[in-house]
């Protein structure tokens, strides 16, 4: 309905972040009697519906590339599938995991725990699933669960994969709480050199992860470019508005309806 009003009011343009991509198509289809150009992005509509009109795009990144990145963290962490490193902690060259979900249903959330789950397999690696817990990207939520479940699990945790940063740190506050996290040494940096401590990985380059990253508690995590994604969005719609072709602008567009911009793995600046 607030679309509707605004299509009314004879915009140049809309810039969309759907609550459900599967609602793209209704809005897609009243700008289309608008004749009102339509940019979505963060949840991505299905192809088809895009393809229903010339004027309607999404810009984006592609989720499976974003585990693909996740998944080099931890292989990178574990060594050799066959024979894992030290962070294998009872020994038994399986990997016992938890993964922290974003929204149940949502097309990242889902994305990111299917395809980071293939590609560890996929490269030989055996993963003791002890949970998939829907947190909602919520940094209290993944808190909750890490401290309630931590204490009750008869399996020791070796490694936490997050769908985002958020949950990510809300999981790492809890096992500093619980000390699985341990400074031993008081230097000011967790590893599992001279502490306790289990990879903890996730996605998005919050400036909220920084801190952690710097400390070592937040093993990696994988940028999600929002920062040129915003770029092709504005230069995207200037086009749209001035009657130039789409096909102009500095970034590709694939078949004609998005634009993908890489993820890449964060690496903190050098002093």
């Amino acid at each position: 309905e607030i679309i509707v009003e605004q299509l009314k009011k004879r915009p140049k343009a809309i810039i969309v972040n759907p609550v459900d991509r599967l609602g793209a198509y209704t809005i897609i289809e009243k700008a289309k009697e608008y004749d009102v150009p339509v940019v979505f992005f963060n949840r991505e509509p299905l192809e088809e519906d895009l393809n229903s009109w010339s004027l309607s795009f999404y810009v984006g990144a592609l989720d499976e590339q974003s585990v693909v990145i996740q998944a080099n963290i931890i292989k990178n962490l574990f060594g050799n599938p066959e024979n894992l490193s030290s962070l294998d902690l009872n020994g038994d060259n399986n990997i016992q995991t938890l993964i922290l979900k974003g929204e149940q249903g949502h097309q990242a959330a889902e994305i990111r725990t299917v395809h980071v789950i293939s590609e560890l397999e996929d490269a030989g690696y055996h993963l003791d699933l002890l949970a998939i817990e829907v947190c909602n990207w919520n940094t209290d939520e993944a808190y909750n669960f890490i401290l309630d479940f931590i204490p009750t699990s008869s399996e020791q945790v070796e490694l936490v994969i997050s769908n985002n940063d958020a949950m990510a740190i809300g999981a790492i506050d809890a096992l500093i709480e619980l000390e699985v996290f341990k400074d031993i040494n008081e230097d000011g940096y967790y590893d599992n050199i001279d502490g306790a401590w289990i990879p903890v990985v996730g996605v998005d380059a919050l400036s909220e992860a920084i801190p952690y990253l710097e400390n070592g508690t937040l093993a990696g995590t994988v940028l999600n470019d929002s920062s040129t994604q915003s770029k092709a969005i504005v230069e995207l719609v200037d086009a749209l508005i001035n009657g130039r072709d789409p096909s102009t602008i500095s970034f590709d567009i694939d078949n004609e309806s998005f634009i993908w911009i890489e993820y890449k793995r964060f690496e903190l600046e050098e002093d």
